[in-house]
This record gives structure tokens, C-alpha cells and sequence, in this order.
């Protein structure tokens, strides 16, 4: 063999291995991301917990009693999810309670029910907001994980896919 041929087999295995490296640091920074992004969604989940918990508490909301176990039971068992999977499954069942429970004649009766849902309506609309934000986050890191040859290195060093939060 020459040296010319060994010089070219050195220079393409060095691109090669250099491409792996940025590849691999690019994923770990998507996987940073995400943590970034889910870190706010649920600070502002947390947010939201709280303040229907003291809503409900103070009587601030006309919720039987039970809707008001059933919002202090959701609200613990949100408290204990491990995954993100099983915090998004029931906070989802939280706020279809809470649809149900603004969808009442008598919240809109009481005047001081504004205050609550204007409250809420602004922390969801900051929700919706995070939620997109780690949706579009999680959309390209899934894309990266299924697209050749960023799926080897995904595969080689362990990156799972996350879910999307609907």
C-alpha cells in the first residue's frame, strides 16, 4: 500500500469519527432541551396545582364535594407520577375536571369566580405556550433519533425517544 492511500483512509476515518462526535453532542443538547423545556411546563403545572388547591380551599370555586376529592386525589396522584407520560395522562384528567366544573351555571352566577378564571385562564395560556415549546423541541430531537445515521449513534449510546405532551 502506499502512503497516499493510507494518508486518504486516515482522513475520511477522521471525518467520519469527528461527524459521530458533533452528531452525539448535538443529541445531548436536544436531550438538554427537552429537560429545559419539561423543567418549565411542569413549574408551571406545579403552578396550576396550587392555585386550584387554594381556589378550592378558600371556596373560591363551587365544586362539590365530589369534585373536590376528586381534584385533591388527581392532584396528588399528579404529585407522584414518575414519567412524564403519567404527570401528562393526569393532568389531562384535571383539567377536564376543571372544564367541567367552569361549565356550570353557578360558577358564572358568583361574580368572585372572575378572579379564579381569569387566574387560570392566564396560567393556561402560559401553558399552552410551554407545552409548544417542548412539543417543537421534542418534534426535532424525534426526527434526529429516526433520521440515518443519527439513529446509530442514538442506538449506540442509548438516546430514547420522549413523548410528545398532547
Amino acid at each position: 500500500m502506499n502512503i497516499e492511500f493510507l494518508l486518504i483512509m486516515f482522513t475520511v476515518l477522521l471525518l467520519i469519527a469527528l461527524y459521530a462526535v458533533w452528531e452525539y453532542n448535538n443529541l445531548v443538547s436536544f436531550r438538554t432541551r427537552i429537560d429545559n423545556a419539561w423543567n418549565q411546563f411542569h413549574e408551571l403545572i406545579v403552578s396550576r396545582r396550587m392555585i386550584v388547591l387554594q381556589f378550592v380551599s378558600l371556596e373560591q370555586l363551587p365544586v362539590s364535594t365530589e369534585q373536590k376529592n376528586q381534584l385533591t386525589a388527581l392532584i396528588e396522584t399528579a404529585k407522584n407520577a414518575k414519567t412524564v407520560s403519567e404527570t401528562l395522562t393526569v393532568e389531562k384528567q384535571i383539567t377536564e375536571l376543571l372544564a367541567a366544573i367552569f361549565d356550570t351555571p353557578e360558577f358564572f352566577a358568583d361574580s368572585a369566580n372572575g378572579n379564579a378564571l381569569r387566574t387560570l385562564h392566564n396560567l393556561d395560556q402560559r401553558l399552552a405556550l410551554a407545552q409548544m415549546m417542548y412539543n417543537d423541541i421534542v418534534i426535532i430531537y424525534l426526527n434526529k433519533l429516526e433520521s440515518f445515521p443519527t439513529n446509530i449513534i442514538a442506538s449506540i449510546y442509548g438516546f430514547k425517544a420522549e413523548s410528545l405532551n398532547e
